[in-house]
């Protein structure tokens, strides 16, 4: 997971500045909670890719009738982590953008779509998921030593 996590930060340009406090033990698993925290907010706040930014923002204005009242997340969508600091989670999924009326509506990757049906479902029977169905960011659906990436 280390490697990972090197290689995002990299993609964006830069390491990320942290003080010997914030990161209290360099390579445990607070030091890795505390990068991929970071990352996170670096991934919501990126705008590299405005051709996406673009589309992102297209969807969320001509969206299908059956999400017509809802508010779109419209930004990049930031890593879906374990509700623990497991230091190294068994299980990485990766996904691929735009996720057009599900992440980008939800702001959760795999959520209110029907391959987040279908993903949650298996995540839950195998034990990684705390329920087996995801329909927002505030659902109470929570990972068990998994983190899923795009």
């Amino acid at each position: 997971m280390g490697s990972l996590i090197v290689t995002s930060i990299l993609v964006q340009g830069e390491l990320p500045r942290t003080t010997p406090s914030a990161v209290p033990d360099e390579d445990g698993p607070v030091a890795r909670r505390t990068l991929l925290k970071q990352l996170n907010r670096r991934i919501i706040k990126c705008d590299r890719c405005s051709r996406l930014r673009e589309h992102c923002q297209d969807v969320s204005i001509f969206r299908p009738a059956r999400y017509r009242d809802q508010t779109y997340w419209t930004r990049p969508v930031p890593n879906f982590l374990p509700a623990t600091d497991a230091s190294e989670p068994r299980l990485l999924v990766v996904g691929l953008a735009p996720a057009a009326h599900g992440a980008n509506r939800t702001g959760r990757m795999f959520t209110g779509d029907r391959s987040g049906d279908f993903l949650y479902q298996a995540l839950f029977e195998a034990s990684f998921a705390s329920q087996a169905a995801s329909v927002d960011r505030s659902d109470g659906l929570k990972l068990v030593d998994a983190v899923i990436t795009s």
